[in-house]
């Protein structure tokens, strides 16, 4: 007889495959779903696991209801996850659902019931839940299963609430608040009192007592509603859209806006976002209850944003001032980017203030003329043709106006010195820093500037008598020190050559009279050391030699130092043999980051930069150690100091190996420039039209984030080979017609051919297909600057031009590409 086949196994395998797709249910988001097949399961086996799955997919799908507005249907899923002596899955979920169905006594009920049964975190935010509900309830709070603690917390609460609303003294406040537990959950009323109670004196305090309350917390809307009374200006304006009806009212009544004022700054802010236009319109068509003065002062501020409606605004309000009428068109001017307009209106500005004459009129003419320093230095076409004549800085130019209307401002003159020392201009940074140093005898800064233009133009006792001047002012003053240092070792090493090493030795010694005890001077020792050498010919200095490097460090960069010293005081190479063994270690070993900074900064001297020829042996024998450092991961301020100190030597080489070794990393703009640089050699001559295109692009971007280091820099290694008058003559035009039709065009491109920059088609086409119609322009539009005809064009003209042979490029493409399409 058969025997009949058991049914188990097919029902646990039944099992398994309902359990997998309820699991693939419940991780796929299908909470529905995944509810009914668990509901199937626990049937069949109520296991604990499938509950508490089934508890999941009902949370799930109570957060999907309540996402949709659903919220009474929400709260009824989540009451099916409730267990005997448990509590809801998700209750701040479910009170919320409550809430938003005006339950307000069942949802604190509901939370006062779910503190005990919550992790920590979640039973702070109940408890917060369950005082706002309870603050808001009309009734005193009963006493609840939270204890008897909570119902003396919620009177002290409601007790200082409506002491605060009667208005009652600050001490009767202070007294109420303090016996609301601050850790309570009634702790953030406590705060939120207590800011609003602050007097307006001390806002910082006020304004950290409400910084200390959650942005999670139940109180975090009444928080909200108190920040923005304590605001002021523009931050309450952005404040002001974000809060509710409610809570706009509130801040209105607390600090006592009229009637409608909520409304009318609704209005406002509305038509605001809409755009300075809509906001004009708003402000001078429609009746307001506000002043006539503020109105028109609102208007006059947007008119920079919408300078078409000046004339509306002249018409309600009467004619503008020369004043105010030049400032909104130069702001306009700057806000379109018209760079050559600036300077014009802005002069509008400058002779209205000249006119009044007053003290004031002229403090107030300073002020634009930093502007415009600020503006030329980052815009190139901010440039007056009649205050600043072509062959000079436009920055300096401005700066020196502002300093000639207000003196006596210092930021002004400090930024002046510094304007000529980077420009190179040194008969005027000693000019000027001899006169600012009468104005400000005491400023270190400025005495500062004043040694380093004496010692520039070689006036060795000016830079004296400065440098005592400043070490009366800041005896610890170590640059200025270091500075006269250096300029007597650079006498000494003029006397070295020529073979007085007397007059050498006794530079040096009054150079030590400038060292500090705590800071001694390597090259000084070492330099002291060498003039013994020097002096002695037959008296073997090999200790003396390895003393003064050991006073120095005795590190690679000490010897390093030795040679260059050497090299630059014309000491025999043979005089050095006893100490080679040394140096060919210094030269072996591998270089860390201290190490290179610091040889960087010997080598970054202004006299070794200059005497890049004399020391040309050393830097051969040095190069490899500094090629290595190199692998060293540098940031971008120290890679630019050593790039700059590379370029000034003329290392491109190393240089090459630097650049290489950021780019290896990650993408860098300066480490690309000097990339660029260390290829080219940097003569700008060498450019290809792909690199001379990335570095256009590298101009405009540096000029957009604001590096206005890059954007000199890329400038002036772009346009070095252009005259001065030829780059004027791109910003002022000339003389000729301001456009020109296709056949003078024609001509004239005959005309020129001889006399332009030869690109060939295909060169330009490439530039084209890469980087665009535009940036192929700017490149062309550059060379033509730099050749003779661009003194004689208009910066337009010069646009046509470079748009014509772009174009004509492209045409003869297109055409030889017709019949290979006809094949």
């Amino acid at each position: 007889m058969r025997k009949l086949a058991s049914h188990r196994p097919v029902f646990a395998q039944t099992l398994v495959a309902l359990a997998d797709q309820a699991s693939a249910s419940l991780h796929q988001r299908r909470f529905k779903e995944a509810a009914e097949l668990y509901k199937q399961l626990i049937r069949q086996d109520p296991r604990p696991e499938w509950n508490e799955r089934l508890a999941d997919a009902y949370a799930g799908r109570a957060r999907d209801l309540a996402a949709k507005g659903m919220y009474k249907e929400a709260a009824i899923v989540l009451e099916n996850t409730a267990a005997p002596g448990r509590t809801v899955r998700e209750p701040l979920l479910y009170i919320s659902c409550l809430i938003h169905q005006g339950q307000f006594e069942r949802a604190r009920r509901a939370a006062l019931q779910s503190i005990p049964r919550v992790p920590a975190a979640d039973a702070t935010r109940l408890g917060e839940c369950a005082a706002v509900l309870a603050l808001a309830a009309a009734t005193p709070e009963p006493t609840s299963a939270a204890g008897e603690n909570w119902t003396e917390q919620c009177n002290a609460a409601r007790a200082a609430l409506l002491a605060w609303v009667k208005g009652s003294a600050s001490e009767e406040l202070d007294c109420l608040l303090g016996r609301i537990p601050l850790r309570s959950s009634f702790g953030p009323l406590r705060l939120i009192l207590k800011s609003l109670i602050t007097p307006s004196s001390n806002a910082e305090k006020a304004r950290a007592l409400l910084a200390m309350i959650s942005a999670d917390s139940a109180f975090a809307g009444p928080c909200a509603a108190a920040e923005t009374v304590l605001a002021d200006g523009r931050d309450l304006l952005d404040r002001w859209p974000q809060l509710r009806p409610m809570q706009q009212q509130f801040v209105g009544e607390i600090r006592g806006l009229r009637q409608g004022s909520a409304a009318l700054l609704n209005q406002l802010l509305d038509a605001e976002r809409r755009g300075p236009s809509s906001l004009f319109n708003v402000l001078i068509r429609r009746p307001l209850s506000l002043p006539e003065p503020e109105i028109r002062a609102a208007c006059l501020n947007l008119l920079p944003a919408v300078p078409d409606r000046l004339h509306e605004f002249q018409k309600r309000f009467g004619p503008l001032s020369a004043l105010d009428y030049g400032r909104i068109l130069a702001l306009a001017a700057e806000a379109n980017d018209d760079w050559e307009a600036v300077p014009r209106h802005w002069r509008l500005v400058i002779e209205a203030l000249e006119r009044e004459g007053t003290p004031d009129a002229r403090l107030r003419q300073a002020v634009v003329y930093r502007h415009l320093a600020r503006l030329a230095q980052r815009h190139p076409d901010v440039w007056d043709d009649e205050r600043i004549p072509v062959q000079e800085d436009p920055v300096a130019a401005y700066l020196e106006y502002s300093v000639g209307a207000d003196p006596e401002f210092l930021p002004a003159t400090i930024q002046l010195l510094e304007r000529y020392r980077t420009e190179g201009d040194l008969q005027n940074w000693q000019g000027a820093a001899q006169s600012a140093a009468e104005r400000f005898p005491t400023n270190a800064a400025v005495l500062a500037q004043a040694v380093d233009a004496a010692v520039a133009r070689n006036a060795y006792k000016q830079a004296v008598g400065f440098a005592r001047r400043v070490l009366q002012v800041d005896p610890i003053n170590q640059p200025v020190r270091q500075r006269m240092i250096e300029l007597q070792m650079a006498y000494a090493r003029r006397q070295m050559r020529s073979g007085r090493a007397d007059l050498a030795g006794r530079a040096l010694d009054e150079a030590a009279e400038w060292e500090r005890t705590d800071r001694p001077s390597a090259a000084l020792r070492i330099g002291r050391a060498l003039v013994r050498v020097a002096a002695e010919p037959g008296v073997d200095r090999t200790e003396m030699l390895r003393a003064a490097v050991q006073e120095a460090g005795d590190n690679a960069v000490a010897w390093f130092t030795l040679m260059i010293e050497a090299s630059l005081m014309g000491v025999p190479e043979q005089r050095l043999q006893p100490v080679q063994a040394d140096l060919a270690v210094a030269q072996r070993s591998e270089p860390d980051r201290t190490t290179i900074l610091a040889l960087v900064s010997v080598l970054g001297q202004k006299e070794i930069r200059d005497a890049r020829k004399k020391i040309a042996p050393v830097l051969r024998q040095i190069r490899h150690f500094l090629s290595r450092g190199s692998r060293i991961t540098w940031t971008t301020a120290e890679f630019q100091t050593i790039a700059e100190m590379l370029t000034d030597l003329r290392e491109f080489a190393v240089l090459l190996d630097y650049a290489r070794g950021v780019l290896n990393r990650n993408y860098d703009q300066v480490a690309h420039f000097y990339q660029v640089i260390a290829r080219t050699g940097g003569n700008n001559n060498r450019l290809s039209p792909i690199d001379e295109a990335r570095l256009h692009g590298l101009l405009e971007d540096s000029a957009t984030r604001q590096n206005f280091s890059l954007f000199n820099r890329v400038q002036r290694f772009l346009f070095e080979r252009q005259s001065a008058k030829a780059k004027r003559n791109m910003r002022r035009g000339s003389a000729m017609p301001d456009t020109i039709d296709d056949d003078d065009m024609a001509e004239l491109l005959e005309s020129i051919a001889e006399q332009m920059p030869k690109r060939p088609a295909k060169e330009m086409r490439s530039l084209v297909n890469e980087f665009g119609r535009d940036i192929a322009i700017d490149v062309l539009a550059a060379e033509i600057a730099g050749s003779p005809m661009g003194e004689i064009l208009s910066q337009e003209q010069v646009w046509q031009l470079s748009g014509a042979i772009i174009a004509n490029a492209m045409q003869s493409d297109s055409q030889r590409a017709q019949p290979a399409r006809r094949r």
